[in-house]
């Protein structure tokens, strides 16, 4: 059943069934979304994968007369499946959006697509010292220990146990001074708490969980480090670059992110190259000239926003 959430200056939010769950449930209540409401002409799918198809293919047979795919990664878990819907997802967009030219071409191959990046409100992720104190003294970290954070799913995908194995190895180079903290949720928890625990990490690294203040995190970080397998157009690296964190990410990550030039790309298939860059001394950039650089890029949320508004007008 469509449950309204939210009504706020006019616009509506309505849950459906879970698509992956139940997906023939969530297609008749989609359905009747777009019957009910013959007002709306713009459909707009997010995803990682072709299986947008399915949303797209009812907004057309409900003469939803402009319908957008918009794409958000570079890969997915059931592969197969995507290559398979693949060819009838382009056949049901009337325009094709993605958050970074790799993202595109993994979902609609060789058409071309309008870029919209992942834009972000910089003043909310400028560094802050207060936050940083706060939060360090939560985590019981020193003035004088290197906190590494990450932020994101406990997913295989993230990759966060090959921060684990670099950090056996710096261990051996001072096992009190390197601490590690992954704010995130997912499947992988129990996981990646058993090897904690088997590699001896356990006073180093901390699971934190789910957080609504993610901003005072990244002011409390040394150190960002994003080993991911795959990604579209990761927020998180921009909003590390905004509070003017140095960054380590594996270079599997579309350079589209890199914009200060704090940032090191690195093979995920080295651990000895990684303790290397992790042991280094680290300085942040300052948090203004971060935020000019990142709205020259294009990932200021609002000038961004305001193009996209602006693209709804025009289309319509």
């Amino acid at each position: 059943m469509m449950m309204k959430l939210k009504l706020s200056g006019g616009g509506k939010i309505y849950r459906l069934p879970s698509r992956n769950l139940h997906p023939f449930a969530y297609r008749k209540a989609l359905k009747k979304l777009f019957i009910t409401h013959p007002e709306y002409k713009i459909f707009h799918a997010h995803g990682n994968s072709a299986s947008i198809c399915m949303d797209l293919s009812v907004a057309k047979k409900c003469g939803i007369p402009i319908r957008i795919g918009h794409s958000h990664n570079t890969s997915c878990f059931i592969k197969w499946q995507h290559y398979l819907f693949r060819p009838f997802l382009n056949s049901k967009v009337t325009h094709r959006f993605a958050c970074s030219k790799a993202a595109g071409q993994w979902l609609f191959g060789n058409h071309s697509v309008r870029i919209i990046h992942n834009a972000l409100d910089c003043e909310k992720f400028a560094f802050n010292v207060k936050a940083r104190e706060k939060i360090r003294a939560e985590l019981n970290i020193a003035d004088d220990e290197i906190l590494f954070g990450s932020i994101g799913g406990l997913t295989k995908n993230k990759n966060h146990k090959f921060i684990l194995e670099t950090l056996v190895e710096l261990n051996k180079i001072n096992k009190n001074k390197y601490k590690y903290v992954i704010v995130g949720e997912g499947d992988l928890r129990e996981k990646l708490q058993f090897q904690i625990e088997n590699l001896g990490l356990k006073n180093n690294v901390k699971l934190y969980g789910i957080a609504s203040n993610v901003n005072d995190f990244y002011s409390a970080f040394d150190v960002f480090l994003f080993p991911s397998l795959y990604e579209g157009l990761p927020c998180c690296v921009i909003e590390a670059q905004a509070c003017g964190l140095p960054v380590i990410m594996s270079n599997t990550i579309t350079d589209e992110v890199v914009i200060t030039k704090n940032v090191k790309s690195l093979p995920i298939d080295d651990i000895g190259l990684w303790v290397k860059e992790m042991s280094k001394a680290f300085e942040r950039t300052d948090s203004l000239i971060a935020k000019a650089e990142i709205g020259k890029r294009g990932y200021n949320i609002y000038t961004e926003s305001q193009k996209l508004q602006e693209f709804y007008l025009d289309i319509l």
